[in-house]
């Protein structure tokens, strides 16, 4: 995105020095846009890489069985699979 963006701000600075050259192709605020959005998102990646190492043994993912109990209409269920994730925040 924000290469996209610088791209359509130098495209709009394309005969800037010669005289008599035709005006350029107005883009509006797109380059702005994409420029800045671009650099957030690069900016919020890099931030959550740096978490995302800091913190990858903290979390633990599982597969087990269970035997479930339904006491209210008297039922038992044997062996059902749950999965899930515990994640330790200390």
């Amino acid at each position: 995105m924000a290469t996209t963006g610088l791209g359509l701000a130098l495209s709009g600075l394309n005969h800037l020095l010669e005289p008599g050259a035709p005006p350029p192709k107005d883009y509006g605020s797109w380059p702005d846009i994409l420029g800045y959005g671009g650099l957030t998102l690069i900016g919020t990646g890099i931030v959550l890489f740096i978490l995302s190492n800091k913190n990858k043994n903290k979390s633990k993912r599982f597969v087990g069985t269970k035997n479930i109990v339904l006491p209210d209409i008297g039922l038992k269920l044997k062996n059902w699979v749950s999965t899930g994730v515990v994640i330790n925040f200390y």
